[in-house]
């Protein structure tokens, strides 16, 4: 039953963020803005690399340039909506890891040294707009790699398989992981970490099955209600869900917190929201009466939360965590990103750092792996069982076949806290072996689970 419930935590890895579970703070606070206007393109380079220079971008065949320093330079598009506290935070995330990578002098492939670059684009999360900026990356910009945060996915996959160019977000869509799929990926876990919760509180409150969720009015939002790992492990479960759905321009949750108490679930949580919104509806529950427990579907480190939740809420809420979360971080790659985070935005906002923050270390796993930056070597590596680390956990790629919903498994470690007496107590450590042998012990109850 353990085991059952482990991957349940499993699969939720591949479900819905909270991102991831996603999570994330506004403004750019330090961060290097490299976000290009309409018929525009911009390139960045991080603070301390200013010898590494990029080639214009529309007159290229290639998104390795030369540089005036001893490395060449990998330029990769970001699709983003900067309307999206989430959005926001993936541009963070991109600036951090190009300062890890790039201060350290960059990264070897085959005995060549590159350095990082990106060219983003704000597509609002209007799908036309997301499209055509793809088009522009791929056929002006002449980028072989495309990131984007899972505001717009659907489209954006057939255009990477059909022109060869490697494309990775965090949010598991049917498109996206297609077992046929050779360039386009999901590459994070934690956007569905949260289904370690559901297999956690089935077992710690027993007879407890009424959870009211919280999603953003959104294409992801509505994906992560109808088919994210999240909801089919908590169907699966026998949990009774009530689904409310919070339009982008709402910033009063009264009404929404005067309906969970009034509803009186056993739980209430929040998914891929942003810190400010989960914040804003657990605290308007507290206030209507609402006396059960919230779960954050995030990865926000509790000093963190107490920005956001009052010292009320935040009492037993449950949540996972990544290793940049813990306190000290779990590993030395989780230690460099906080610090390399801190330095660059003046706080940590560790709960809004699912999205995309596996991305940049994900490439650089698979380039070296394969020993070419050639998009068409990386997708046969990627699949054959891809391990990398990044500041939230070590994670894995385990394989195309279908078993349970989607395909392209992207396994981690990571940890159930809750809340007592305002600290963090980890209630159950999940390690990334553990997480794969429930997954393939628990495959024809998750295929049925996803209507498979």
């Amino acid at each position: 039953m353990k085991r059952t419930k482990l991957l349940l935590l499993l699969l939720v890895i591949l479900g819905v963020v909270a991102l991831t579970a996603g999570v994330v703070g506004c403004g750019d606070d330090g961060a290097t803005d490299t976000t290009a206007a309409v018929g525009e393109t911009t390139s960045s380079t991080a603070a301390g690399t200013d010898s590494t220079t990029a080639t214009t971008a529309s007159g290229s065949d290639t998104t390795v340039a030369p540089s005036t320093g001893e490395a060449e330079t990998i330029r990769i598009g970001l699709l983003t909506n900067k309307g999206w506290p989430l959005g926001v935070n993936f541009l963070k995330n991109m600036d951090v890891w190009k300062a890890m990578v790039n201060d350290a002098g960059g990264f070897d492939v085959g005995g060549t040294m590159y350095k990082l670059d990106f060219v983003s684009y704000d597509h609002t999360g209007d799908q036309a707009q997301a499209i055509s900026y793809m088009n522009r990356l791929i056929f002006e910009d002449k980028v072989q790699y495309v990131f984007s945060d899972p505001s717009v996915v659907d489209p954006l996959v057939p255009l990477a398989e059909k022109n060869s160019v490697i494309y990775c977000t965090s949010f598991p869509t049917e498109t996206l992981t297609n077992e046929a799929n050779n360039f386009a990926f999901l590459a994070d876990g934690m956007v569905a970490a949260s289904g370690l919760i559901p297999n956690w509180l089935s077992t710690a409150y027993p007879g407890k099955n009424k959870m009211i969720v919280i999603y953003p009015d959104s294409d992801m939002g509505h994906i992560a209600a109808e088919t994210g790992g999240g909801t089919v492990f908590l169907k699966a479960l026998g949990f009774e869900l009530t689904q409310i759905f919070v339009p982008a321009n709402q910033t009063d949750m009264s009404s929404i917190g005067t309906k969970i108490a009034s509803t009186n679930p056993d739980f209430v949580m929040c998914q891929a929201t942003g810190d400010a919104v989960q914040g804003s509806v657990f605290n308007s529950a507290i206030t209507a009466g609402y006396t059960g427990l919230f779960v954050n579907g995030g990865t926000q480190a509790i000093d963190d939360a107490r920005a956001f939740i009052s010292a009320e809420a935040l009492e037993n809420m449950i949540q996972f965590a990544a290793d940049y979360a813990m306190d000290p971080p779990a590993s030395a790659v989780a230690q460099a990103f906080k610090d390399e985070w801190v330095k660059q935005n003046g706080n940590f906002e560790s709960g809004s750092l699912a999205i995309g923050e596996a991305f940049t270390p994900w490439l650089i796993a698979a380039m070296q792996k394969a020993g070419s930056v050639d998009p068409t070597a990386l997708g046969p590596v990627i699949k054959d069982g891809l391990e990398w680390q990044a500041g939230c956990a070590t994670l894995r790629m385990i394989g195309m076949t279908k078993q349970g919903p989607p395909t392209h498994q992207v396994m981690l470690n990571t940890s159930t806290l809750k809340v007592e007496n305002g600290q963090g107590v980890v209630m159950e450590a999940v390690s990334l072996d553990q997480m794969i042998e429930w997954y393939y012990a628990n495959v024809a109850a998750l295929d049925a689970a996803s209507g498979n």
